[in-house]
């Protein structure tokens, strides 16, 4: 039995996330922590597709057509398979996205990760901008 499991950048991916919760379930102890990291929906959405790509690569997205994203969540909907699962969700967090390197859009990234870390406290709607968020949830 584990005390933590965690899906870094990865749960967004799995192809049978009921599966997954249910195994995640049993071999987590009883009030053990799962932690899900995810991309903001409306964040990947907006960056992917869309004015943005074209500002930043000259083309109209950015998603490659056979792109890995399985799944896409938003806190509700994360939330809801968590406690189908028997998962209690007691934390959201938002994260920064990795940064590319380049001096402006170095600023623009950290800009936008305050407002969304901001913003955040205020709705839970924002936290589909934010450019990651980690959700902590505690096994019933």
């Amino acid at each position: 039995m584990f005390d933590v499991v965690t899906y870094l950048d990865s749960f967004y991916i799995i192809d049978d996330p009921d599966d997954l919760l249910s195994e995640t379930r049993r071999i987590l102890r009883k009030a053990g922590w799962l932690a899900v990291e995810l991309p903001g929906q409306e964040y990947i959405l907006r960056r992917n597709y869309g004015w943005l790509p074209w500002g930043l690569d000259r083309r109209a997205y950015r998603a490659a057509p056979d792109s890995s994203y399985v799944y896409w969540y938003s806190r509700d909907g994360l939330e809801r398979l968590l406690r189908r699962h028997g998962f209690t969700p007691t934390e959201w967090h938002v994260l920064p996205s990795p940064l590319p390197g380049g001096r402006v859009l170095d600023v623009v990234l950290r800009t936008h990760f305050r407002a969304a870390r901001l913003v955040s406290g205020w709705s839970r709607r924002a936290l589909d901008w934010a450019p990651k968020c980690l959700c902590l949830a505690v096994r019933d």
